[in-house]
Protein backbone atom coordinates (compact mmCIF):
# COMPACT_ATOMS: atom_id res chain seq x y z
CA UNK A 1 0.00 0.00 0.00
CA UNK A 2 1.43 3.35 -1.03
CA UNK A 3 0.00 5.79 1.51
CA UNK A 4 1.60 9.10 2.40
CA UNK A 5 0.80 11.25 5.40
CA UNK A 6 -2.60 12.95 5.26
CA UNK A 7 -1.19 15.74 7.40
CA UNK A 8 1.21 16.40 4.54
CA UNK A 9 -1.59 16.02 2.00
CA UNK A 10 -3.75 18.55 3.83
CA UNK A 11 -1.03 21.20 3.72
CA UNK A 12 -1.31 21.29 -0.06
CA UNK A 13 -4.83 22.66 0.32
CA UNK A 14 -5.16 26.40 0.85
CA UNK A 15 -8.78 26.61 1.88
CA UNK A 16 -10.82 29.79 1.65
CA UNK A 17 -13.64 30.54 4.05
CA UNK A 18 -16.71 32.73 3.94
CA UNK A 19 -19.82 32.95 6.09
CA UNK A 20 -23.51 33.68 5.71
CA UNK A 21 -25.34 35.09 8.70
CA UNK A 22 -28.76 36.25 9.84
CA UNK A 23 -30.09 36.68 13.35
CA UNK A 24 -26.72 35.86 14.85
CA UNK A 25 -26.37 32.50 13.08
CA UNK A 26 -23.49 31.62 10.77
CA UNK A 27 -23.02 29.09 8.01
CA UNK A 28 -19.36 28.57 7.20
CA UNK A 29 -18.40 27.78 3.62
CA UNK A 30 -15.09 26.05 3.07
CA UNK A 31 -14.04 25.78 -0.58
CA UNK A 32 -11.14 23.63 -1.66
CA UNK A 33 -9.11 23.98 -4.85
CA UNK A 34 -10.27 21.44 -7.39
CA UNK A 35 -9.02 19.35 -10.25
CA UNK A 36 -10.37 16.74 -12.63
CA UNK A 37 -12.12 14.24 -10.32
CA UNK A 38 -12.57 16.45 -7.32
CA UNK A 39 -14.81 19.41 -8.11
CA UNK A 40 -16.26 19.10 -4.64
CA UNK A 41 -17.01 21.96 -2.28
CA UNK A 42 -17.67 21.21 1.35
CA UNK A 43 -20.02 23.49 3.23
CA UNK A 44 -20.09 23.35 7.01
CA UNK A 45 -23.58 23.94 8.35
CA UNK A 46 -24.14 25.27 11.84
CA UNK A 47 -27.39 23.68 13.10
CA UNK A 48 -30.52 25.76 13.47
CA UNK A 49 -29.35 28.76 11.44
CA UNK A 50 -31.05 30.93 8.78
CA UNK A 51 -28.90 32.26 5.93
CA UNK A 52 -28.54 35.54 4.06
CA UNK A 53 -25.96 37.42 1.98
CA UNK A 54 -22.35 36.21 2.34
CA UNK A 55 -19.78 38.15 4.35
CA UNK A 56 -16.05 37.48 4.62
CA UNK A 57 -14.66 36.02 7.81
CA UNK A 58 -11.99 38.04 9.58
CA UNK A 59 -8.70 36.47 10.56
CA UNK A 60 -9.89 36.32 14.15
CA UNK A 61 -13.00 34.34 13.26
CA UNK A 62 -12.68 30.60 12.75
CA UNK A 63 -15.13 28.08 11.27
CA UNK A 64 -16.88 25.65 13.60
CA UNK A 65 -14.88 22.46 13.77
CA UNK A 66 -16.13 19.63 11.58
CA UNK A 67 -15.27 16.30 13.17
CA UNK A 68 -15.85 13.23 11.01
CA UNK A 69 -15.65 9.96 12.89
CA UNK A 70 -14.28 6.61 11.79
CA UNK A 71 -16.62 3.92 10.50
CA UNK A 72 -15.50 1.85 13.48
CA UNK A 73 -17.51 4.24 15.67
CA UNK A 74 -20.67 3.26 13.79
CA UNK A 75 -20.04 -0.47 13.94
CA UNK A 76 -21.41 -1.20 17.40
CA UNK A 77 -24.94 -0.13 16.42
CA UNK A 78 -24.82 -0.82 12.66
CA UNK A 79 -22.84 -4.06 12.32
CA UNK A 80 -24.60 -5.42 9.16
CA UNK A 81 -24.17 -2.13 7.31
CA UNK A 82 -20.56 -1.83 8.46
CA UNK A 83 -19.75 -5.31 7.10
CA UNK A 84 -21.32 -4.45 3.74
CA UNK A 85 -19.51 -1.13 3.47
CA UNK A 86 -16.20 -2.75 4.44
CA UNK A 87 -16.44 -5.00 1.34
CA UNK A 88 -17.45 -2.14 -0.94
CA UNK A 89 -15.53 0.07 -3.33
CA UNK A 90 -16.46 3.03 -1.16
CA UNK A 91 -14.20 1.57 1.55
CA UNK A 92 -11.52 0.81 -1.09
CA UNK A 93 -11.70 4.21 -2.78
CA UNK A 94 -8.26 5.23 -1.49
CA UNK A 95 -6.41 1.99 -0.84
CA UNK A 96 -7.12 0.11 -4.09
CA UNK A 97 -4.02 -0.40 -6.25
CA UNK A 98 -5.46 1.10 -9.45
CA UNK A 99 -6.23 4.40 -7.72
CA UNK A 100 -2.83 4.45 -6.02
CA UNK A 101 -1.10 4.04 -9.39
CA UNK A 102 -3.12 6.91 -10.89
CA UNK A 103 -2.70 9.04 -7.79
CA UNK A 104 1.06 8.70 -7.58
CA UNK A 105 1.40 9.53 -11.29
CA UNK A 106 -0.83 12.56 -10.84
CA UNK A 107 1.09 13.79 -7.78
CA UNK A 108 4.31 13.75 -9.84
CA UNK A 109 2.72 15.43 -12.88
CA UNK A 110 0.38 18.00 -11.29
CA UNK A 111 3.04 20.48 -10.06
CA UNK A 112 4.48 20.71 -13.60
CA UNK A 113 1.20 22.20 -14.84
CA UNK A 114 0.36 24.23 -11.74
CA UNK A 115 -2.33 21.88 -10.44
CA UNK A 116 -3.02 20.59 -6.94
CA UNK A 117 -1.29 17.21 -6.50
CA UNK A 118 -3.81 15.95 -3.94
CA UNK A 119 -7.11 17.00 -5.47
CA UNK A 120 -8.13 13.37 -6.07
CA UNK A 121 -8.55 12.99 -2.30
CA UNK A 122 -11.71 15.11 -2.24
CA UNK A 123 -13.56 12.10 -3.65
CA UNK A 124 -11.27 9.18 -2.80
CA UNK A 125 -10.49 10.12 0.81
CA UNK A 126 -12.71 13.11 1.69
CA UNK A 127 -12.81 12.56 5.45
CA UNK A 128 -9.04 12.20 5.63
CA UNK A 129 -8.59 15.35 3.58
CA UNK A 130 -10.94 17.43 5.73
CA UNK A 131 -9.60 16.09 9.01
CA UNK A 132 -5.95 16.01 7.92
CA UNK A 133 -5.70 12.49 9.33
CA UNK A 134 -4.28 9.47 7.56
CA UNK A 135 -6.18 6.81 9.55
CA UNK A 136 -9.66 7.94 8.58
CA UNK A 137 -8.39 8.75 5.08
CA UNK A 138 -7.58 5.08 4.57
CA UNK A 139 -11.30 4.38 4.99
CA UNK A 140 -12.00 6.01 1.64
CA UNK A 141 -15.60 7.24 1.43
CA UNK A 142 -16.53 6.54 5.02
CA UNK A 143 -19.96 6.64 6.71
CA UNK A 144 -20.13 10.27 7.75
CA UNK A 145 -19.13 11.57 4.33
CA UNK A 146 -22.74 10.82 3.32
CA UNK A 147 -24.60 10.69 6.61
CA UNK A 148 -23.54 14.18 7.70
CA UNK A 149 -24.88 15.77 4.51
CA UNK A 150 -27.81 18.07 5.30
CA UNK A 151 -28.48 19.11 1.71
CA UNK A 152 -26.96 19.30 -1.75
CA UNK A 153 -26.61 22.53 -3.71
CA UNK A 154 -25.75 23.04 -7.36
CA UNK A 155 -23.35 25.62 -8.70
CA UNK A 156 -21.30 25.86 -11.90
CA UNK A 157 -22.47 22.49 -13.28
CA UNK A 158 -21.41 20.74 -10.08
CA UNK A 159 -23.17 19.41 -7.00
CA UNK A 160 -21.82 20.48 -3.61
CA UNK A 161 -22.40 18.73 -0.32
CA UNK A 162 -23.63 20.83 2.61
CA UNK A 163 -22.37 19.12 5.75
CA UNK A 164 -23.69 19.54 9.28
CA UNK A 165 -20.93 20.52 11.71
CA UNK A 166 -23.05 19.49 14.68
CA UNK A 167 -23.64 16.04 16.14
CA UNK A 168 -26.43 15.03 13.76
CA UNK A 169 -26.52 11.96 11.52
CA UNK A 170 -28.92 12.00 8.58
CA UNK A 171 -30.84 8.85 7.62
CA UNK A 172 -33.59 7.90 5.22
CA UNK A 173 -36.38 8.25 7.77
CA UNK A 174 -37.10 8.83 11.42
CA UNK A 175 -35.74 11.35 13.87
CA UNK A 176 -34.70 11.34 17.48
CA UNK A 177 -31.64 11.09 19.68
CA UNK A 178 -29.29 8.31 20.70
CA UNK A 179 -26.51 8.34 23.33
CA UNK A 180 -24.11 8.96 20.45
CA UNK A 181 -25.81 11.43 18.08
CA UNK A 182 -29.02 13.06 16.97
CA UNK A 183 -30.98 11.62 14.03
CA UNK A 184 -32.75 13.55 11.31
CA UNK A 185 -34.31 12.55 8.00
CA UNK A 186 -31.87 13.41 5.21
CA UNK A 187 -33.46 14.11 1.85
CA UNK A 188 -30.15 13.84 -0.07
CA UNK A 189 -29.75 10.19 0.94
CA UNK A 190 -32.69 9.23 -1.26
CA UNK A 191 -31.69 11.44 -4.16
CA UNK A 192 -29.09 10.93 -6.87
CA UNK A 193 -27.76 14.47 -6.50
CA UNK A 194 -25.76 13.18 -3.52
CA UNK A 195 -23.91 10.91 -5.95
CA UNK A 196 -23.43 13.86 -8.31
CA UNK A 197 -20.94 15.37 -5.86
CA UNK A 198 -18.28 13.00 -7.21
CA UNK A 199 -19.86 11.30 -10.21
CA UNK A 200 -20.07 14.51 -12.23
CA UNK A 201 -16.88 16.38 -13.04
CA UNK A 202 -16.70 19.04 -15.73
CA UNK A 203 -13.58 20.77 -17.00
CA UNK A 204 -13.44 24.53 -17.50
CA UNK A 205 -13.90 23.94 -21.25
CA UNK A 206 -17.21 22.18 -20.57
CA UNK A 207 -16.01 18.62 -21.23
CA UNK A 208 -17.36 16.14 -18.70
CA UNK A 209 -14.67 13.71 -17.59
CA UNK A 210 -16.75 11.94 -14.96
CA UNK A 211 -20.31 12.15 -16.23
CA UNK A 212 -22.23 9.16 -14.86
CA UNK A 213 -24.67 11.42 -13.03
CA UNK A 214 -25.21 13.51 -16.16
CA UNK A 215 -25.91 10.39 -18.24
CA UNK A 216 -28.48 9.19 -15.73
CA UNK A 217 -30.16 12.61 -15.46
CA UNK A 218 -31.01 12.56 -19.18
CA UNK A 219 -32.40 9.03 -19.13
CA UNK A 220 -35.84 7.47 -18.79
CA UNK A 221 -34.69 6.18 -15.42
CA UNK A 222 -34.43 9.74 -14.08
CA UNK A 223 -37.75 10.68 -15.66
CA UNK A 224 -39.38 7.75 -13.86
CA UNK A 225 -37.71 8.62 -10.53
CA UNK A 226 -35.48 5.55 -10.54
CA UNK A 227 -32.57 6.85 -8.48
CA UNK A 228 -28.96 5.60 -8.34
CA UNK A 229 -29.71 3.85 -5.06
CA UNK A 230 -32.51 1.78 -6.55
CA UNK A 231 -29.89 -0.25 -8.42
CA UNK A 232 -26.68 0.32 -6.47
CA UNK A 233 -28.22 0.14 -2.97
CA UNK A 234 -31.12 -2.33 -3.29
CA UNK A 235 -33.15 -3.42 -0.30
CA UNK A 236 -31.64 -6.33 1.61
CA UNK A 237 -32.93 -8.34 4.55
CA UNK A 238 -32.46 -7.20 8.13
CA UNK A 239 -32.47 -3.92 9.98
CA UNK A 240 -29.57 -1.48 9.71
CA UNK A 241 -29.66 -0.54 13.39
CA UNK A 242 -29.53 -2.65 16.54
CA UNK A 243 -32.35 -2.47 19.04
CA UNK A 244 -31.77 -1.42 22.66
CA UNK A 245 -31.07 -5.08 23.44
CA UNK A 246 -28.50 -5.28 20.65
CA UNK A 247 -30.61 -7.42 18.29
CA UNK A 248 -31.30 -6.83 14.59
CA UNK A 249 -34.82 -7.26 13.25
CA UNK A 250 -34.79 -9.87 10.46
CA UNK A 251 -38.32 -8.97 9.35
CA UNK A 252 -37.43 -5.56 7.92
CA UNK A 253 -35.04 -4.41 5.22
CA UNK A 254 -32.29 -1.85 4.79
CA UNK A 255 -30.49 -0.34 1.79
CA UNK A 256 -27.47 -2.46 0.92
CA UNK A 257 -24.13 -0.74 1.46
CA UNK A 258 -22.18 -3.06 -0.84
CA UNK A 259 -22.51 -0.39 -3.56
CA UNK A 260 -22.27 -2.95 -6.36
CA UNK A 261 -21.31 -1.39 -9.68
CA UNK A 262 -19.07 -2.04 -12.66
CA UNK A 263 -16.26 -4.08 -11.10
CA UNK A 264 -15.60 -7.76 -11.74
CA UNK A 265 -17.91 -9.99 -9.74
CA UNK A 266 -20.67 -7.41 -9.43
CA UNK A 267 -24.16 -8.98 -9.73
CA UNK A 268 -25.30 -5.82 -11.53
CA UNK A 269 -23.34 -6.83 -14.63
CA UNK A 270 -25.62 -9.81 -15.29
CA UNK A 271 -28.22 -8.95 -17.92
CA UNK A 272 -26.89 -5.46 -18.57
CA UNK A 273 -26.89 -5.85 -22.36
CA UNK A 274 -28.26 -8.22 -25.01
CA UNK A 275 -26.84 -9.40 -28.33
CA UNK A 276 -28.49 -10.87 -31.43
CA UNK A 277 -27.40 -11.70 -35.00
CA UNK A 278 -29.18 -11.74 -38.35
CA UNK A 279 -28.31 -11.50 -42.03
CA UNK A 280 -27.91 -7.95 -43.31
CA UNK A 281 -29.25 -6.16 -46.36
CA UNK A 282 -26.87 -7.91 -48.75
CA UNK A 283 -25.83 -11.53 -49.22
CA UNK A 284 -22.43 -10.81 -47.73
CA UNK A 285 -23.64 -8.71 -44.79
CA UNK A 286 -24.28 -9.60 -41.15
CA UNK A 287 -26.06 -7.47 -38.58
CA UNK A 288 -25.36 -7.57 -34.85
CA UNK A 289 -27.77 -5.79 -32.51
CA UNK A 290 -26.41 -4.67 -29.14
CA UNK A 291 -28.83 -3.21 -26.57
CA UNK A 292 -28.18 -1.53 -23.22
CA UNK A 293 -31.13 -3.17 -21.50
CA UNK A 294 -30.61 -2.61 -17.79
CA UNK A 295 -28.09 0.17 -17.07
CA UNK A 296 -29.48 3.53 -15.97
CA UNK A 297 -26.55 5.45 -17.45
CA UNK A 298 -24.31 4.85 -20.45
CA UNK A 299 -22.79 1.39 -20.72
CA UNK A 300 -19.97 1.44 -20.14
CA UNK A 301 -19.63 4.66 -18.19
CA UNK A 302 -16.21 6.09 -17.41
CA UNK A 303 -13.92 8.28 -15.41
CA UNK A 304 -10.23 8.45 -14.63
CA UNK A 305 -9.61 4.98 -16.09
CA UNK A 306 -12.39 4.33 -18.63
CA UNK A 307 -13.86 0.90 -19.07
CA UNK A 308 -14.90 -0.56 -22.40
CA UNK A 309 -17.35 -3.01 -23.93
CA UNK A 310 -16.09 -5.02 -26.91
CA UNK A 311 -18.17 -6.92 -29.47
CA UNK A 312 -15.90 -9.54 -31.05
CA UNK A 313 -17.00 -11.64 -34.05
CA UNK A 314 -15.00 -14.67 -35.18
CA UNK A 315 -15.77 -16.53 -38.42
CA UNK A 316 -14.68 -20.18 -38.37
CA UNK A 317 -14.37 -23.32 -40.49
CA UNK A 318 -16.14 -26.57 -39.60
CA UNK A 319 -13.10 -27.71 -37.62
CA UNK A 320 -13.28 -24.59 -35.45
CA UNK A 321 -10.27 -22.91 -37.02
CA UNK A 322 -10.72 -19.12 -37.26
CA UNK A 323 -10.89 -17.62 -40.76
CA UNK A 324 -11.38 -13.97 -39.93
CA UNK A 325 -12.46 -11.70 -37.07
CA UNK A 326 -13.85 -8.21 -36.55
CA UNK A 327 -14.84 -6.08 -33.59
CA UNK A 328 -16.64 -2.97 -32.36
CA UNK A 329 -15.56 -1.05 -29.26
CA UNK A 330 -17.92 0.93 -26.98
CA UNK A 331 -15.88 3.40 -24.98
CA UNK A 332 -14.99 7.04 -24.32
CA UNK A 333 -11.70 8.28 -25.77
CA UNK A 334 -10.30 11.49 -24.27
CA UNK A 335 -8.39 13.40 -26.97
CA UNK A 336 -6.04 16.38 -26.98
CA UNK A 337 -6.04 19.30 -29.43
CA UNK A 338 -4.29 17.11 -32.04
CA UNK A 339 -6.90 14.37 -31.80
CA UNK A 340 -4.46 12.08 -29.99
CA UNK A 341 -5.03 10.37 -26.61
CA UNK A 342 -4.74 13.00 -23.87
CA UNK A 343 -1.86 12.42 -21.44
CA UNK A 344 -3.81 14.00 -18.60
CA UNK A 345 -7.38 15.10 -18.14
CA UNK A 346 -6.36 18.78 -18.28
CA UNK A 347 -5.11 18.17 -21.84
CA UNK A 348 -8.53 16.94 -22.98
CA UNK A 349 -10.05 19.02 -25.77
CA UNK A 350 -12.61 16.56 -27.12
CA UNK A 351 -14.19 13.19 -26.41
CA UNK A 352 -14.98 10.44 -28.88
CA UNK A 353 -17.90 8.52 -27.45
CA UNK A 354 -19.29 5.20 -28.68
CA UNK A 355 -20.91 4.10 -25.39
CA UNK A 356 -24.51 2.88 -25.32
CA UNK A 357 -27.17 5.16 -23.84
CA UNK A 358 -29.82 3.64 -21.56
CA UNK A 359 -32.18 1.45 -23.61
CA UNK A 360 -30.25 2.20 -26.80
CA UNK A 361 -29.92 -0.48 -29.50
CA UNK A 362 -26.88 -0.21 -31.77
CA UNK A 363 -27.03 -2.06 -35.11
CA UNK A 364 -23.58 -3.02 -36.34
CA UNK A 365 -22.89 -4.28 -39.89
CA UNK A 366 -20.12 -6.76 -40.70
CA UNK A 367 -18.88 -8.20 -43.98
CA UNK A 368 -19.19 -11.98 -44.17
CA UNK A 369 -16.21 -13.92 -45.54
CA UNK A 370 -16.80 -15.81 -48.80
CA UNK A 371 -16.56 -19.16 -47.11
CA UNK A 372 -17.27 -19.96 -43.47
CA UNK A 373 -19.16 -22.57 -41.44
CA UNK A 374 -19.95 -20.85 -38.18
CA UNK A 375 -19.83 -17.53 -36.34
CA UNK A 376 -18.98 -16.85 -32.70
CA UNK A 377 -19.98 -13.45 -31.28
CA UNK A 378 -19.04 -12.34 -27.78
CA UNK A 379 -19.87 -9.14 -25.93
CA UNK A 380 -17.18 -8.67 -23.26
CA UNK A 381 -16.99 -5.93 -20.63
CA UNK A 382 -13.53 -4.77 -19.53
CA UNK A 383 -13.65 -2.82 -16.22
CA UNK A 384 -10.34 -1.27 -17.29
CA UNK A 385 -9.80 -0.62 -21.00
CA UNK A 386 -7.26 -2.91 -22.66
CA UNK A 387 -4.96 -0.04 -23.63
CA UNK A 388 -4.51 0.74 -19.90
CA UNK A 389 -3.64 -2.82 -18.85
CA UNK A 390 0.10 -2.28 -18.99
CA UNK A 391 -0.13 0.66 -16.59
CA UNK A 392 -1.94 -1.28 -13.87
CA UNK A 393 -0.25 -4.66 -14.19
CA UNK A 394 -1.57 -8.21 -14.17
CA UNK A 395 -1.82 -8.61 -10.39
CA UNK A 396 -4.12 -5.59 -9.99
CA UNK A 397 -6.22 -6.54 -13.01
CA UNK A 398 -6.64 -10.15 -11.91
CA UNK A 399 -7.77 -9.08 -8.46
CA UNK A 400 -10.57 -6.70 -9.40
CA UNK A 401 -10.73 -5.98 -13.11
CA UNK A 402 -11.10 -9.29 -14.93
CA UNK A 403 -13.10 -9.19 -18.19
CA UNK A 404 -16.78 -10.17 -17.85
CA UNK A 405 -18.71 -12.01 -20.58
CA UNK A 406 -22.02 -10.15 -20.93
CA UNK A 407 -23.59 -12.04 -23.86
CA UNK A 408 -22.62 -14.48 -26.62
CA UNK A 409 -24.06 -15.92 -29.82
CA UNK A 410 -23.13 -18.88 -32.01
CA UNK A 411 -24.48 -19.08 -35.56
CA UNK A 412 -24.24 -21.06 -38.78
CA UNK A 413 -25.61 -20.50 -42.30
CA UNK A 414 -27.95 -23.31 -43.39
CA UNK A 415 -29.64 -23.02 -46.82
CA UNK A 416 -29.28 -19.22 -46.82
CA UNK A 417 -30.80 -18.99 -43.35
CA UNK A 418 -28.77 -17.90 -40.34
CA UNK A 419 -29.42 -20.25 -37.43
CA UNK A 420 -28.16 -18.78 -34.18
CA UNK A 421 -28.35 -19.19 -30.47
CA UNK A 422 -27.71 -16.26 -28.13
CA UNK A 423 -27.25 -16.29 -24.37
CA UNK A 424 -27.17 -13.18 -22.14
Amino acid sequence: MRCGSFLRFARYYKTTASAEKRGGGIMIIISMPSRFIARLLIFLLVPGVVYSAPVRLTAAASPPQLVLRSAENCRSCHEPVFREWKQSWMARAYVNDAFQIDFQQWRAYAPTIGQNPNSCLACHAPAGLLMGEEKIGLEGVTCEVCHRVAKVSKNDMRYHLVMDAGNTEYGRDGSGETPFHQIRPGEPLGDSTLCGGCHLDVLENGIALERTYQEWSKSLYAQNNIQCGNCHMPKTAGSATASASGDYDKNVTHASHLFDGGHSGSPLLKGTATLSLKLGTGADRLQARVTNTAVGHHFPTGGAHPSELILELTFMKANGKPINSDRRVYKMWYLNSKGQPALANEDTESVRDTTLKPQETRVEEFTLPKSYDSIKAELVYHPVAIDAHKKYGKQTLDAYYKPVLIAKCTASLIKSTLKNTCVD
